[in-house]
């Protein structure tokens, strides 16, 4: 049924295509639904279409089609937002079937409504954090950009065509992917626009009684945070703060990288400025601006601004957060499902209902999808001074307690769980640190920002400013001592700063491995080719075949299509 009725809707469900599974290939149960959408018998263009159970969040094309590729089988729910009725919703349930498209229309005819010029932005505000969560915006980050394509894991490509381009860096602007992960931010910034326009409009306002400052930081920290993400993913996003905005005039909207790191600084010291302080990990606070502006900072510091002077910015950020977060005491409870967010040392995080996290972490035989196998030099660096060779003798002896929460050496059979003599069959641990899991023991959260990754970032900034100083060192080591549950392994003294530095590009991927940080940070190091190099001559059955332009991915080919005043970004 659909919310008012404001529209009549016919449905028509047709199913189109059938291939038959490889037999060599394992099973998966997955499918494919294909939502059109029609308004007065001509196809509508940019609604919003999303499932629930939560897959993606698409919009439509010009000739108003969605196409949600390789979603689990299973009855779903389909919800179309028409742009012109952005308050409005319409709905059809549809089983997805295994190896089949499901092709369903949605006819719409328009009828003259008055709609009430208020809105309502706790209920704006409230669906952001919802719409964050989905599949191809913060919830799959680490999947489909931050983690894959580097050095400490790759897809296994019997599982998971799809990321096996990403991960093999065979991407092109025609990929559906490119196109489904720049559709979902945008359709985040627009709401979040509408939220901002919203807040200068009285008409809008109405008698809402809110703090209108406050409300305006929350909008302006969730833009920045997208627009982060998109201006690392993209390079050269275009810049859109206004749902006024016209496309098609130049004048009216710009495209580039720098720019769109000018307005994330002014949106977030503005957050910074105006937000409450922290209460809720679900929540943007003061102190999470404060720290997603120095990693800001810290970006735009490196490749490919190479703004160096912003790691002063940057460390000037972080030192504000010295005496107001602390560590946890043990490196599982920041992942703990009941204590995460209770945790003093995580600032900032997403919840979702499902999506990547459920099929891609967990022993072999456990998870769902088995899409990620370790490097073996990840491996190998996590051993702490342990070589693991084709046959492990266990019980396993390791120093770095993050080893046995970030690795599963061993695999699951039924009810049977067995150590995995051979390395090859290790795999992401992380975030199923249960295996008599249930609903509720999943982790449904990503944690975007920890007091962790601030304490290493504070490192750096100093090394680089300053060289390796007792401050540095201090922040350096105070997470390696967490790590290791005592002194006897912080970093010796009388480091130059070059090995300093050396030390921070391992101690970070081994603490924030699989939290979508390690291609961001391969990237502004300038290491990502070294580092990939360094991957194919270990693993030569599964070469990445990385070319310098793509530490960024292309701007989708019909977005280019749809409008000829776009760039695309050089080299696809």
């Amino acid at each position: 049924m659909y919310k008012r009725y404001f529209f009549s809707l016919c449905c028509v469900l047709f199913l189109i295509g059938c291939s038959e599974a490889d037999e060599d290939m394992p099973v998966i149960e997955k499918g494919n639904l294909e939502v059109q959408v029609w308004v007065d018998n001509k196809p509508s263009e940019n609604a919003n279409v999303t499932t629930s159970p939560s897959t993606l969040s698409l919009v439509t094309d010009s000739e108003g089609s969605a196409l949600f590729e390789n979603i689990s089988v299973g009855e779903y729910e389909v919800k179309v937002v028409l742009p012109e009725a952005p308050d409005d919703y319409f709905t059809r349930m549809v089983n997805v079937l295994h190896d089949e498209t499901i092709f369903v229309k949605l006819e719409l005819e328009a009828i003259p409504v008055i709609y009430p010029q208020e809105i309502d932005l706790s209920l704006v505000l409230g669906n952001l954090y919802e719409q964050i969560g989905d599949g191809y915006s913060f919830d799959g980050f680490s999947t489909f950009w931050g983690d894959i394509g580097t050095d400490i894991a790759y897809v296994n490509k019997q599982t998971n065509g799809e990321l096996t381009t990403l991960d093999k860096y065979l991407l092109s602007s025609g990929d559906p992917i490119v196109n489904r992960v720049f559709s979902e931010y945008y359709a985040i910034i627009r709401n979040i626009n509408m939220g901002l326009d919203c807040l200068n409009d009285p008409e809008c306002l109405g008698a809402q009684e809110i703090d209108e400052v406050e409300f305006e930081a929350k909008f302006k920290f969730l833009r920045a945070l997208t627009y982060f993400n998109l201006v690392k993913i993209y390079g050269n996003p275009v810049l859109v703060t206004t749902l006024n905005t016209n496309l098609e005039t130049p004048s009216e909207y710009v495209q580039g990288g720098e720019e769109v790191y000018q307005q994330i600084i002014e949106d977030l010291v503005f957050a910074e400025q105006y937000l409450p302080h922290f209460e809720s990990v679900y929540e943007s606070s003061r102190e999470a601006a404060t720290a997603l502006l120095g990693k800001v900072y810290m970006q735009m510091a490196g490749f490919p601004l190479l703004q160096t002077e912003k790691y002063t910015k940057a460390l000037e950020q972080f030192k504000k957060l010295l005496n107001l977060l602390s560590l946890e005491e043990s490196y599982s409870n920041v992942f703990n499902s009941t204590m995460a967010s209770q945790s003093l040392e995580n600032l900032f995080a997403v919840k979702f209902s499902s999506g990547f996290y459920g099929e891609a972490w967990g022993p072999l035989g456990f998870a769902t999808g088995d899409w990620l196998l370790l490097s073996r030099s990840f491996i190998i660096a996590s051993g702490a001074g342990n070589t693991f060779t084709d046959s492990v003798a266990f019980p396993i002896s390791v120093p770095d307690q993050r080893f046995y929460h970030n690795i599963a050496s061993f695999t699951v059979a039924g009810a049977q769980i067995e150590d995995a003599v051979n390395p090859e069959d290790w795999r992401p641990l992380k975030f199923k640190s249960k295996l008599d899991i249930t609903e509720s023991d999943i982790i449904n959260y990503s944690i975007l920002i920890r007091y962790a990754d601030i304490l290493l970032l504070l490192a750096e900034a100093e090394n680089n400013v300053n060289g390796p100083t007792a401050m540095a060192y201090e922040a350096f080591n105070s997470v390696r001592r967490r790590a290791y549950q005592n002194e006897n392994y912080d970093l010796p003294s009388g480091l130059s700063q070059q090995e300093f530095f050396n030390a921070i590009v391992e101690e970070r991927k081994l603490e924030l491995c699989f939290e979508g940080l390690r291609k961001d940070d391969l990237v502004r190091w300038q290491l990502l080719e070294d580092k990939l190099l360094e991957f194919n001559e270990s693993h030569p059955e599964d070469l990445k075949d990385f070319q310098n332009h793509e530490y960024i991915w292309p701007i989708p080919q019909n977005e280019m299509d749809r409008n000829s005043l776009l760039q695309q970004n050089p080299g696809y």
